[in-house]
This record gives structure tokens, sequence and C-alpha cells, in this order.
């Protein structure tokens, strides 16, 4: 049967999906958490959050 195939591999692609969004919401909770200890100043926070948007361009990358 074509279409329970389909509807099962959305309902996967939806749910990694939204894994893959909280992951990046985790991730961007802890690079704030961290940019205001490790990263002092205003060019510490753009050089952080500029390494924040790197891995979550290469990360959505690798999930598409």
């Amino acid at each position: 049967m074509m279409t329970a195939n389909i509807n099962r591999e959305q309902l996967i692609l939806l749910a990694q999906c939204v894994l893959f969004g909280a992951g990046a919401g985790l991730c961007y909770d802890v690079f704030r958490a961290a940019r205001r200890v490790l990263c002092p100043g205003r060019a510490g926070e753009t050089a952080c959050d500029a390494l924040f948007c790197v891995l979550m361009l290469a990360a959505a990358f690798r999930f598409a």
C-alpha cells in the first residue's frame, strides 16, 4: 500500500525536523550561557554568535 508508506515516511521526517529544531534551540541556550562567561565584551559575543551560526549552518546542510 503506497499511501501508508508515504504517510509513515512523512511522519518520520516530521519527527526528525522537530528533534532538529529542539536540538538547535538547546544548542542556542548553551551558547548563550557560555557566551556570557567565556566571551565577555562585544567582540567576544560576536565571535560566539558567528561560531553558533556556522555550526547551525553545517548542521542544517548535514540534515538536508
